[in-house]
């Protein structure tokens, strides 16, 4: 690099040259580190790695991840492997929660703000309640099977709000549909007998 002010050239070519003379070598794969444009002599002096990989692979390599010794927890409820720390499988976790859910009433899950979101919790508990059922992600008329949505063939908003989540998200009452039948169903062009 050159410098407009002789002191600071000559400044910086003592740098460069003690730099030279022992320069840093990159604890994981022992190569020297060079000088590349804009690099300062002082800045490469403390680094240690030539890259980030070089510095993760090293630091992995001291810090060995912790192995479970002994067998495999078990869940309680299906006797399938759960993860560390859990007594259930994410399976029968899924299901359990579904159980307590279902008990309580639609109020507990009805968003008090924007009509949008009002009814969102209870569209997740669907989704997840409808993947538990094993039914074939395509749209229940047209089998389109690339954008799919979970429905409510009868419409979340007419159902009071001490009615159960059990009641509102029944499996007769959820079906997948493509976006184009799911509208055409909320805007009353669908009748409900077509639906299988």
């Amino acid at each position: 690099m050159i410098r407009k002010n002789k002191s600071a050239q000559a400044r910086w070519d003592n740098a460069v040259k003690r730099y030279k003379q022992s320069p840093s070598k990159c604890l994981y794969c022992g190569l020297v580190m060079e000088f590349k444009d804009g690099d300062q002599p002082s800045e490469l002096k403390r680094k240690k790695f030539c890259s980030r990989s070089h510095a993760a692979s090293y630091n992995n390599s001291l810090h060995i991840k912790r192995t479970r010794i002994g067998p495999k927890p078990i869940c309680r409820i299906c006797g399938g492997f759960v993860s560390d720390g859990s007594i259930t499988c994410i399976t029968c976790l899924k299901k359990e929660n579904l159980e307590k859910v279902w008990a309580l009433p639609i109020r507990d899950y009805i968003i008090r703000t924007a009509s949008k979101v009002k009814y969102s919790w209870i569209r997740k508990w669907a989704k997840i309640y409808i993947k538990t059922l094993g039914i074939k992600k395509c749209c229940s008329i047209c089998e389109y099977d690339k954008i799919v949505e979970v429905c409510h063939l009868k419409p979340l908003k007419s159902f009071s709000e001490d009615t159960l989540m059990g009641v509102v998200n029944h499996k007769d009452n959820l079906k997948y549909m493509c976006p184009n039948h799911h509208a055409e169903l909320d805007k009353g062009l669908l009748v409900l007998e077509n639906i299988v």
